[in-house]
């Protein structure tokens, strides 16, 4: 799967960036070594010398270990990294265009919620809306649903009400009709 050099070369580049022996900290190059890409927030230097206070932003990392290794290696992601590692790359790549969200996420998810989803092989957000739930799933697949449409990047969703600051407030008749309030 991966050289004996590139498996050297990635726990070299691993240790030269925190000052430790990278091969030491993933637990030697006798194993497979796996890499795994994530975003990790870093202090933005330039922004932070401008504001006179720690800014951050988002740069994508990489975790390496090895086989039977109970500790890893991360730093942030260089070309090099992309090249030793183009499937995981690319994966990561298609997660980030795409992102799927655990339902335990949701809030007041149990334990039952948990094994109902489990028994559905449903373990994220968006498959929760689209699949065909049981009853006793039908409220949290209705939570669900809201919580998808407040991540959209589109408009979001509409409350109701008048419009904030508005001081025409609706007139309700006898019979709960509301009527229009002239403009």
């Amino acid at each position: 799967m991966f050289s004996d050099q590139t498996i050297q070369a990635a726990l070299q580049r691993a240790g030269s960036r925190d000052g430790t022996n990278g091969a030491a900290l993933v637990g030697g190059s006798g194993g497979i070594t796996h890499a795994q890409f994530y975003m990790h927030a870093t202090i933005d230097r330039e922004a932070t010398d401008k504001a006179g206070h720690t800014v951050y932003k988002e740069a994508p990392y990489i975790k390496l270990w090895a086989d039977g290794a109970t500790d890893s290696a991360s730093h942030i992601a260089s070309a090099q990294d992309r090249k030793d590692y183009p499937q995981e790359w690319a994966a990561f790549e298609q997660q980030r265009a795409n992102p799927q969200h655990s339902v335990t996420h949701l809030p007041g998810f149990s334990a039952v919620h948990f094994r109902y989803c489990d028994d559905a092989e449903i373990y994220t957000i968006e498959a929760l809306v689209a699949a065909d739930v049981q009853p006793e799933l039908k409220g949290l697949q209705a939570m669900a649903t809201r919580w998808l449409a407040l991540l959209s990047p589109g408009e979001a969703p509409k409350r109701g009400g008048r419009k904030p600051g508005s001081k025409n407030k609706p007139k309700v008749k006898a019979d709960g009709i509301v009527a229009e309030n002239p403009s």
